[in-house]
């Protein structure tokens, strides 16, 4: 069988900025991941945060990115702010799976609406709201929700570069979920 991580956006995020005291050791993990026969993958979630933290860093001037994102952002510097998001955006999925083979899997069914008593919510809502004993930041837990949500495409496993966040959880994720929690550090090469 085929092993299937979740990569959240940590991960991504330092395998993007070569300024990231992890940055080093994602792409590493990444690619020894991809060479194990690992397919990664991320959710338009994680995505979504990327995007965003990508596109408001490149518009401050922010953090070096590695390269070919870093010739891009610097394409599109004299845009308008709206402008070079709008163009960074759909090039980041190019990237993702290029250079670093993360496939963001859009799973209509993360979103689809359920009932939750006398309210609707989409499905990845409600299943974080489900998983709020896990004790973790909302935008953690939703990422915990997405790769829950998205055992029916392999995922056994969440790679995350959150040591405060997923240390303390990792072992209730693995029992309670069936999800491996594997922590990047810097040290890992």
């Amino acid at each position: 069988m085929v092993a299937t991580s979740y990569v959240d956006s940590s991960i991504i995020l330092s395998a993007l900025i070569t300024t990231d005291s992890r940055h080093q050791a994602s792409v590493e993990t990444l690619k020894k991941l991809r060479e194990h026969g690992c397919e990664l993958i991320t959710s338009t979630y994680a995505f979504t945060e990327v995007a965003n933290t990508t596109c408001r860093r490149a518009i401050k001037g922010e953090w070096q990115f590695a390269a070919p994102l870093a010739k891009l952002v610097n394409q599109l510097k004299a845009l308008s702010p709206q402008a070079l998001c709008e163009a960074l955006a759909p090039t980041l999925f190019s990237f993702l799976e290029e250079l670093h083979g993360v496939k963001v899997i859009e799973d209509p069914e993360l979103y689809s609406i359920e009932s939750v008593d006398t309210a609707r919510t989409a499905r990845i809502f409600h299943e974080a709201i489900n998983l709020a004993w896990v004790d973790i930041r909302t935008k953690d837990l939703l990422h915990i929700a997405a790769a829950s949500l998205m055992k029916k495409h392999g995922v056994n496993r969440i790679l995350t570069a959150d040591v405060e966040d997923f240390e303390n959880i990792k072992d209730k994720l693995e029992r309670e979920l069936g999800l491996k929690v594997e922590i990047l550090t810097t040290q890992q090469s």
